[in-house]
């Protein structure tokens, strides 16, 4: 991950208010990090940091696309990504004791913060359950095949089923 200092926030030396990070995600970045579901993409970040007293909040805006894998063919799949997230940092000088949910402590010694890893869990999380090419826009071999597959499995429905439907009456 030491390719990744770009994606470093020296926070010490900046001022309060608002500031602006511009970074760009291509396949060099997504190489970085162990993910066979991420090939790779063209995405733009947009990260607004806030620098308050003691709390920091950065709001992330990515947009571009993104490569996968087709989960039906297995060819690669471009998605269109557009996500809006929000992430809060607190310092603490006593971390041992401190659990708190949707915001990140960090320790007061600490002088930059390294946005890498959020971005990818940001990007991660915005990839749909299930990603598939369009009807039809599939690898044609592997659709017929599939379509092959399927029809073996379906078979005739036994005629001893449709008698035993009629037995049940509506109440």
């Amino acid at each position: 991950m030491k390719k990744l200092g770009a994606f470093d926030i020296p926070f010490a030396g900046l001022s309060l208010g608002s500031h602006q990070y511009d970074f760009e995600l291509d396949e060099t970045f997504f190489k970085e990090f162990d993910n066979d579901s991420i090939n790779g993409g063209n995405l733009k970040v947009v990260l607004e940091f806030e620098k308050g007293e003691s709390i920091f909040t950065f709001r992330f805006r990515i947009k571009g696309i993104l490569i996968t894998k087709c989960d039906r063919c297995l060819n690669d799949l471009e998605l269109n990504i557009a996500e809006e997230k929000e992430m809060l940092v607190k310092f603490d000088s006593d971390l041992d004791d401190k659990e708190i949910d949707d915001i990140i402590v960090i320790n007061r010694n600490e002088h930059v913060i390294n946005v890498s890893q959020h971005i990818y869990d940001f990007v991660t999380l915005s990839l749909p359950m299930r990603s598939v090419h369009e009807e039809g826009k599939c690898d044609p071999e592997v659709d017929n095949f599939l379509s092959k597959e399927s029809g073996i499995e379906e078979q005739e429905v036994d005629p001893r089923w449709e008698k035993l439907k009629g037995i049940v009456s509506d109440k």
